[in-house]
């Protein structure tokens, strides 16, 4: 699913289509980890959180360092 000659904005794309959740790693050592909501041309919004269920993020692309995802 995720595939490295694809810019990160394009990735998380297709992970938000096929309704995934996604672990984000940000510069700061930070990891985020939601469904992915909307999704701007710099920023990412990240739905309910794990472990905040009741909270989401809005994220900016430039802070993301890394993205995983459950692929089986």
């Amino acid at each position: 699913m995720l595939n490295v000659t694809h810019p990160l904005a394009t990735n998380l794309a297709t992970i938000k289509a096929a309704d995934k959740g996604a672990r984000l790693h940000l510069r700061s050592g930070q990891e985020l980890a939601g469904k992915l909501g909307e999704l701007g041309t710099s920023w990412v919004v990240i739905q309910e959180l794990v472990g905040k269920e009741f909270y989401d993020a809005i994220v900016r692309l430039e802070d993301v360092t890394a993205v995983s995802i459950r692929a089986r």
